[in-house]
This record gives C-alpha cells, structure tokens and sequence, in this order.
C-alpha cells in the first residue's frame, strides 16, 4: 500500500501487516510488505521496468511495477520505453504504474520468497531473442547474501526470473512460478552487481569471501533461456582486501567492444588500513585482465588500479576504508543552453569519471578533532583521472576540472546524521539548459521552495532516516537556505553564521561572590564595551572569520558544549582503588592495579599529569581504619605528585598558588592507616595542561587554564559558503576565554550550544520524528514521467529498514502532489 501527502519533505502512510511464508524456491504469496528492507534493483518485463525491494530480515522480495511507455508513432506498437527506446506495448495500465505486485489474494502486496535474509540485489535487462527474430525484454535478479540453510550465509548465488514472477502475479492464465537459477560460490556473497546495458548475454559481478580469507572476484554471463534465467561463470581472480561494495560505471563509457564492462570496481573495507593503500578507498579492476574461469583456480588479480580516498595533501593522511560507492554517470563539463545563439563546443565528463565513497569507521581517525563516530558515515569525492593519477577533488573554491599540481583535497561531506548509501542522479539527456543544468533540484524551506539545476547531483541515505542531496561539482550539500531564493534574490538567512546560546554557569556561587566569565572573541571592528576586547587584552584569534566566537560555518556543529571546572576524565570516574603509605615521609600512592592509565595520559587532550586531582567518592568504613580520612570534606580535591600506568602518587602538602590558578588543600594520610579501598574521580587540575575541561557532546576537545585563549578546531563537514581561497581542513569551530574570579568547587562548569548555521537539503518520511537508519538509495530513471505529474527523470527509492517503509520521491519537484510516496 502506499499513501502520498503534499508536504515538503514528509509524509505519512497506513500499514499493511500479513505473514510471509518461509521456502528455499520462490513462491508469490500474499505476505507482510517489508521486513527490514534494504538492498533495491531494477530490471524490466515484457511491458515495464520492476523493481525489487529486499527484505533483509525476512526471507522474501517485494516487487514494484514501474510503467514505461511513450508513445511513437514510428514504434510497431505505437509505443517506445521511456527507459530503452524499443518498442514495447501499451499494457501497462495506470492502476500498475508505481504499485506493488499484488499476491493470490489481490489487495495484499505480493511475496516473493527468495531465501533467508536476502541482503544485495542486482537486476539484468536481458534481450530474448524470439523464434520469428524479434527480440523481447527479459529481467532477471540476482540475489546474494542468502542464508538457505541452518548454518549462516551460503556460498551461493540465487536468480529469479522477473518475467515469471510479473505473468505469477497478473494469473492470466494461471502462471506457475519457476524455480531459482542457483550458483555454487566458494564464499559467501558479500555483493553483486550487473551491467545496466541490455543485451542477450549480460555480465555481472559476484564478490565473495570467507571470514578469514581474500576476497574473489567472479564475473558470470547472464541470459534468457526458455525455462528462465541462467548464469555461467566465464572469470575469476582474488583480491588481497575486505570487499563491502561492488559497483560498475553507468552507460556506456566504460565498455570492451564485446558489450563487456571494462572495470568493476571494489570498495575496500579492511581494516588496519594504510594511507594510499589497503583499507583506502577502492580499487579498480580490469575486467579483460581476468583470468578465464577455473573452479580449482584461485588467481590473483592482475590488473588492478588503486583509488585512495586519502590524499598526500592532508595535514595528518589517514587511510578511509568505504563502506559504499558509486560511479558517475556521463554529463557535460561545458554546455552552451540549446537556446544559445552563440554555443560552445561542447565538452563531455566520461561515465566513471568521479567515485563517491562512504567511510567505514577508522580507529586512526577516532581521537581527531571534528571526526564523528571516528569518520563512519562521511562522503569523499574522488577523480578517478583513467588517463594519471586518481586524487581526492580538490578543495573549493579551486576548478574541479582544472586541479593546479599541489591543490588541497577536501574533506569528506558529513550530514547531519552519517550517511550509509549513495548514488548519483541522472543528468537531464542532452542537458538542455547548460553546464550548470543537467539535473533539476528543488530547495528550500516549506513555504518558499526554489527550483533551480546544478551540473551533477547526488544523493545518500542516512542513519536518521533521511535522504540527502549533494552537489557534487561545487563539493557540497544541497542546502535549504544557502540555495533558497526569495524574490529572485538570496535567502538574507544563508549569510548567517552558525548560532551560539548565551553560556549558563552552574552551579550558582554563594550569593555575594562573583562568578567567572566566559568571554567570545566578536566581529572585527567589536562593538563598544565589548568585554573581550576591553578586558582580556588577547589578540582575535581569527579575524579572517571575523564572527562571534570565530563560529565557522562548515566547521561548528549542534553540539552542546561544556566547560567544567576540575572536570571528571571521561572513563575515571568512580575508579576504584587502593590507598597506603609504607613511612609517615614516604609518598602516598593510590594503587589502581584494574587500570592502566597509560590512555589517559599520552591523550593529547585529556593528558593527565603531575597537577591533576583526584575527588574521593567513598572510602572503606573509613572511621575504623584512618580517622584522618575520615575527616576530609566531600568536596576536597588530592593533589596528584606523579603519574604511573598503574598508580597516581599523591601530595598530601598540596599546592598554595595566586589565581588564576587554584589552591589545592594539604591533606593527612599516616602509614598507621594501611591500606585503605577508595573509590576515586580523576579530575583535570594541572595548570600546565589546564585546569578546565572542555567537551563538545560526548568528545573531549581538551584543556584549558583561566585567563588563556581556548581555540577548537574540526574537520571541515561542508562548504556551505564561497571563499576567496580554500580553508584548511582542520579549522576553528569554537574559540573563548575564561576571565574573572575562580570557581569555588569542582564541576561547576558552564554550558552553551552552538548550531551548524546549515540546512542539507533532506529527504524525510516525517520530519516530527527521525525514522532510522536507511538503507539503499536508487535513482530511477524514465521518459515517461517527463511532461506527467513528476516533470523530471530522477525518481528516488530509499529503503527505511529500521521503519519497514520504502520511500519513493520525486527531487525536482519536493513540496509538490505526489513528489514523496510512502510504501509500508
């Protein structure tokens, strides 16, 4: 079933539950609609396209029909395919057009049991040739990932006939559904892809590995025979990483002149990665290099070209394993209008010309300021050059076509929520409107939505449900305020920097005693009176951003923040311990015999030193067994001396010093008490490393002492704004001073917030609630809908497997009927 609402970017839909039978042969039966869907392919009938949903934590496809036909009066039949250009019939009736394929009982969406937990799809357009020597559409899906048995996943790959299943679900006659086409592989089946260029025999590629061994390339011909689909191996090689993703070029840019793709390309996952080369970015592999097909043989590879998704540019290079990848389709670098009285030659962008790549988490990237979730879900642009040397894209505002020898690379994308899947858009065919004007977009808030065309488009599927649109060309997001226009001009909103809250200090200090300050750097020239101007006497520490608290659009993020006094060490809290003293002049030592400190203390941020403190929590029936103990307040902090792997040395004299640092009490602690079990906060409180901790969300972005300059800098997440040259991929998002009396006790702190100044454009179910994660994202593409109620040929699939939705919308026309369908 499947409910359209005219809103932005939401809707909701009514749900249809029923139970789906469980067999190893595919069966059309009226079943649940989705199960955890994730994995989408297209491929065509007779008379349509279908398209396949995978329901990765059920055993069964749910199939869409797709209605293709334009009418030509020099077809056969009247009527061409909006996707091929042959001659097809006009049977595709309007009720079928972008609804499910009903099951035996007809109001139900139909089942198709194709193994447990199907978990990659790919479908095959093949042509059949007919004995009168015409050639009929034939589809065919490839299933991978399967678990047929008791054991786990199987060393198989499974092909459904399309065709069969379409004449099962219409029973006109009556259709008996054919048995699978099964492969025996020597792995599992981590992906699989297909050619998307029609033909009698179609090649397609299957990666498989075992859990502790390299990955195998297999390419097999696809083809139509009367009793349905059959696959043939006919090439073989192992690659020497962990495959995640295949994926081919789109079109026609990349073939052999048999019709045979000329690469398939491997993203690679593996872990322990090194920069430039395993576990970065993907490889490249020549498809006439492999080796014919031979069950006993196991070769390597021998062509194989690396596309590192790290650049030698970078201040600090860092391996990106990927998770996803897709290829460029062909578009136009340069392009006159069709209406230009006085056009430029025009000049292509070969298919396959850019990879994108989603990243796997990095534990080299864990740590690093600004790198969420330790890089995992951030989006890299890569030029593949086929003719040199493949790089990351350069930095804006540097020519992506025109990249001066020693240019620094960008960064990866990263989107409010980390992104999963990604494929490109298909340019507009011709590109009618310009270079700039391949692919039709609209933005914008709800109530002022702009449509307008950028060069190459993009899209990803994100953890928090959503559906975001990148501008590929110009290395950013689509973005609601920056691309808006009110009255033909610029939304005023898209200059605003990010925003930052007013700082809350708690809690409170006695009343008739002052509290600290937190002051921001302002603009260039600051107000009058401005305190961090007139009271600090500190030099701006970026007057190139020249905004309040250096706020950096494409660097801040919606964090909130925290500055806190003698703060706890994220992971030292409540440690427990042992105290004791061996002579009444000798150290006393806080044994921590469970704990090795050594994290702790070669962290850059945190750093734990000689200066810090320690906040007793609880201590053992203190009274028997050191009455001195006994006596220490709740609130006092014990200066910490020195600092082990394994033990903190005490200094029961403190420390006496003049503010702005702190004094920290004397403390008695005889060897007559023994030894002692405490339970221990490690607290900052060294005024060399800082005695103020700083955090932003759940990451410690480090220490800072009362009077100094603080400065954080990120990972550049964007490039929301154009700048006269590139700015560094590690740049400030935060900058303040703490001013003004002490604290008086530990863990006062203030706190604010700061938001992005950002809005991607996103594609969403709802936007009350975030539905997550997604899962695959497809863009379709059909004559048919030009000129209709969708106006452009992007149609958007995306697989909501934590909603067990299938969202299917509509980019050049978001906010419009029927611009975003809801299937549950």
């Amino acid at each position: 079933m499947r409910t359209a609402l005219a809103i932005a970017f939401s809707a909701l839909a009514a749900a249809i539950v029923a139970v789906a039978a469980c067999s190893s042969t595919p069966v059309l039966t009226t079943g649940s609609t989705f199960s955890a869907p994730y994995s989408i392919a297209v491929t065509w009938g007779p008379d349509r396209d279908l398209l396949f949903i995978a329901n990765a934590s059920g055993d069964d496809l749910t199939a869409m029909s797709i209605c293709t036909q334009v009418t030509d009066a020099t077809s056969p039949t009247g009527f061409r395919s909006g996707s091929t250009g042959l001659p097809v019939a006009n049977t595709c009736q309007p009720r079928e057009d972008q609804e499910l394929l009903p099951g035996p009982i007809r109001v139900f969406p139909g089942s198709i049991t194709a193994g447990d937990r199907p978990s990659r799809l790919a479908g095959a357009r093949l042509l059949k040739l007919n004995s009168d020597g015409t050639s009929s559409s034939f589809g065919a899906v490839l299933v991978a990932g399967l678990a047929v048995t008791a054991a786990g996943r199987d060393p198989l790959i499974r092909v459904i006939d399309a065709n069969n299943i379409l004449a099962a679900s219409q029973r006109t006659p009556p259709t008996p559904v054919h048995p699978p086409f099964d492969v025996a592989l020597p792995a599992p089946a981590v992906d699989v892809v297909a050619s998307e260029v029609p033909g009698q025999r179609v090649r397609a590629f299957v990666v498989s590995q075992a859990p502790a061994g390299a990955a195998i390339l297999t390419a097999f011909d696809v083809s139509a025979q009367d009793s349905g689909p059959v696959l043939v191996p006919a090439a073989r090689c192992t690659l020497d990483l962990v495959a995640t993703r295949l994926a081919l070029v789109p079109g026609t840019d990349d073939l052999l002149p048999n019709g045979v793709p000329a690469h398939v390309y491997v993203a690679d996952g593996s872990p322990d990665a090194v920069p430039g080369g395993k576990g970065d970015g993907a490889v490249e592999v020549s498809v006439a290099a492999m080796p014919p097909y031979d069950p006993a043989t196991f070769t390597a590879c021998p062509a194989v070209r690396r596309l590192p998704a790290s650049d030698p540019t970078d201040v600090i290079r860092v391996a990106r394993p990927l998770r996803s990848i897709a290829l460029s389709p062909s578009f136009f670098q340069a392009k006159s209008r069709d209406s230009d009285p006085n056009p430029i030659t025009p000049i292509p962008a070969r298919g396959g010309a850019i990879l994108l790549g989603v990243t796997l988490g990095s534990s080299a990237l864990c740590g690093l300021p600004g790198v969420p979730t330790c890089g995992e879900g951030s989006i890299v642009i890569v030029q593949t050059n086929p003719a040199g040397t493949p790089r990351v894209a350069p930095a804006p505002p540097v020519d992506f076509f025109a990249v001066p020898a020693g240019a620094q690379a960008m960064p990866p994308l990263h989107a409010l929520s980390g992104a999963r899947e990604i494929t490109f858009l298909r340019p507009i065919p011709g590109c009618p409107n310009g270079a700039n004007a391949c692919v039709d977009i609209t933005t914008g808030l709800s109530t002022r939505l702009t449509a307008f065309q950028i060069q190459l488009g993009a899209v990803a599927s994100t953890d928090d449900g959503g559906t975001v649109l990148i501008n590929v060309i110009d290395r950013r997001f689509v973005d609601d305020l920056r691309d808006e226009r009110i009255n033909n001009a610029p939304d005023p909103n898209a200059a605003l920097p990010p925003a930052l809250s007013s700082a809350t200090f708690f809690p409170s200090p006695p009343i008739g005693q002052e509290p600290p300050q937190l002051l921001v750097p302002n603009v260039i020239p600051p107000p009058a009176g401005d305190p961090f101007s007139t009271l600090t006497g500190l030099l701006h520490p970026c007057p190139d951003i020249n905004t309040p608290a250096c706020l950096n659009k494409g660097a801040t993020t919606a964090l909130r923040w925290a500055v806190i006094w003698h703060g706890v060490m994220p992971g030292l809290e409540s440690v427990a311990g042992t105290l004791h003293r061996d002579t009444d002049t000798g150290p006393v030592r806080l044994e921590l015999v469970a704990r090795d400190l050594s994290p702790w203390i070669t962290s850059p941020r945190l750093a734990l030193q000689a200066g810090d403190v320690v906040h007793i929590r609880a201590i053992a029936n203190p009274a028997a067994l050191c009455s001195q103990l006994a006596g220490i307040p709740a609130t006092q902090d014990l200066l910490i001396k020195a600092v082990e792997p394994h033990a903190l040395v005490l200094e029961p004299a403190g420390r006496v010093l003049a503010p702005p640092f702190s004094t920290i009490p004397a403390f008695s602690f005889p060897a007559s008490c023994g030894a002692v079990g405490v339970a221990v906060d490690v607290r900052t409180g060294s005024t060399t490393g800082g005695e103020w901790l700083v955090t932003a969300g759940t990451d410690v972005r480090g220490r800072v002492n009362q009077g100094s300059l603080f400065v954080s800098k990120a990972q550049r997440f964007d490039n929301p704004i154009d700048v006269p040259a590139p700015r560094p991929q590690l740049d400030i998002e935060m900058a303040f001073v703490l001013f003004g009396a002490l604290p008086t006790l530990s863990g006062q702190q203030f706190v604010f917030t700061t938001a992005r100044g950002t809005q991607p454009t996103t594609i969403r179910e709802t936007n009350v609630v975030p539905q997550g994660p997604s899962g695959d994202v497809f863009a379709y593409q059909s004559g048919h809908f030009s000129g209709s109620g969708i106006i452009a040929p992007n149609l958007l699939f995306t697989s909501l497997t934590g909603n067990n939705a299938l969202v299917r919308s509509s980019p050049a026309n978001i906010g419009s009927q029927s611009a975003l369908v809801v299937y549950r």
